[in-house]
């Protein structure tokens, strides 16, 4: 191994945990059991979800809540039947043929 490898994996793997304890604390609410981004849409502020199931890929979402994302994403407010939405049907905005309004992702299904 070269040498610095080891510090570099090291700072890395730190600069990945404050990421994600960043990321959660900012994005996490508790009461909709779910992360959440404030987005502007038309002058106005909305909170809209980010793609959840890119969050539990990635590994960011910590242990004990990837249960209450995986139900949320496998809910019936985002599963179609045949996919996950991108958007919920009870959000404001929602719109099943706008392209990040509630449409279903075929490459985001695995």
């Amino acid at each position: 191994m070269r040498r610095g490898t080891t510090e570099l994996a090291e700072r890395l793997l730190r600069d990945a945990a404050e990421l994600a304890r960043v990321f959660n604390e900012a994005f996490w609410v508790d009461d909709r059991s779910t992360h959440s981004a404030s987005t502007a849409t038309s002058g106005r502020s909305t909170r809209s979800r980010p793609n959840m199931g890119h969050l539990l890929w990635s590994g960011i979402v910590p242990p004990e809540r990837v249960g209450a994302v995986a139900d949320l994403l496998m809910g019936e407010r985002l599963w179609s039947g045949w996919g996950v939405r991108n958007d919920g049907c009870r959000q404001g905005a929602y719109n099943p043929l706008v392209y990040h309004n509630g449409t279903v992702w075929p490459h985001d299904i695995r």
